[in-house]
């Protein structure tokens, strides 16, 4: 993950390692995040969809490519953890939208990568 910036790097860390105490410290108190069709607007929103949908499942990310498209880095990352895969393709790809302000992420919105 070279080149990516700083809070980029440790959202994918600290998911990997189950690091959830430190998590919400990387985002701007009015973060946004957009996943599953659901926003989240500010940390504690932020707090809450992190325990349910990474921590509480195990989400595992791998890295496989990045790029910058407008004001995001779209990160594309393999998923694997305790959720349920029903009809998901295999692998499970996501790509996951990073705007970062001032040294945090200030939006995330994942989108599958499988359905574009």
């Amino acid at each position: 993950m070279i080149n990516l910036p700083e809070p980029i790097v440790r959202f994918y860390q600290m998911a990997n390692n189950a690091d959830e105490n430190n998590f919400k410290s990387i985002f701007t108190h009015d973060a946004i995040v957009f996943d599953e069709g659901k926003e989240m607007l500010g940390l504690e929103s932020i707090e809450k969809w992190s325990k349910d949908s990474i921590f509480n499942p195990k989400i595992h990310f791998k890295t496989l490519s990045y790029k910058k498209r407008d004001r995001f880095i779209v990160v594309t990352s393999e998923v694997d953890g305790s959720f349920d895969k029903t009809g998901l393709p295999n692998p499970f790809l996501l790509d996951i939208h990073f705007s970062v302000v001032e040294e945090k992420i200030k939006e995330l919105i994942c989108t599958d990568f499988n359905s574009i």
